[in-house]
């Protein structure tokens, strides 16, 4: 719930504001440094989203919200970085194709999906690019969260593709 997030009280009610008068965008980027409540800012925004009474807070009891919850949400999807071998932790090109082959499907649960993407810094310059074409270009119902510790560090096109929060 909303009230789990810490602080923020600004920026949880101008969230809300929005999603009472249907004017959230299809992408938001949530900027600012580790631990300060992005990761739960952006689970109960998608939680809100995707519960069955579509208002401005999630029910907390409905099918959908039971499901995030549990996190097995079908139309709700995460991306963070992985490590492969030796190398550095990033998002690689293959784990944005699976993300974006997901999402041109139909929703499961919901009316729409939401995608949450962690440390979007560390997607490698081919993932980046492949995003930037989708947020460009939106297919379907589906709103990104990103979120990155500084927003300098993405891609300046897909900035200002979303809105900063």
């Amino acid at each position: 719930m909303w009230e789990s997030v810490i602080g923020h009280a600004a920026v949880k009610e101008a969230l809300r504001e929005r999603l009472r008068a249907h004017r959230l965008p299809h992408a938001l980027l949530l900027c600012g440094v580790r631990g300060i409540g992005k990761s739960r800012l952006a689970h109960v925004l998608a939680r809100t989203l995707l519960c069955e009474k579509q208002g401005d807070v999630p029910c907390g009891t409905c099918a959908s919200c039971r499901a995030v919850e549990a996190g097995t949400h079908p139309d709700f999807l995460c991306l963070e970085p992985t490590s492969k071998g030796k190398g550095s932790a990033m998002i690689r090109m293959e784990e944005m194709h699976g993300l974006l082959t997901a999402l041109s499907r139909k929703p499961i649960l919901s009316k729409q999906f939401v995608a949450v993407i962690d440390d979007a810094e560390r997607m490698n310059e081919t993932a980046a690019n492949r995003l930037l074409k989708t947020l460009e270009e939106p297919q379907g119902r589906v709103t990104f969260i990103l979120i990155t510790e500084s927003r300098t560090s993405l891609l300046p096109t897909i900035v200002s593709r979303m809105m900063p929060v």
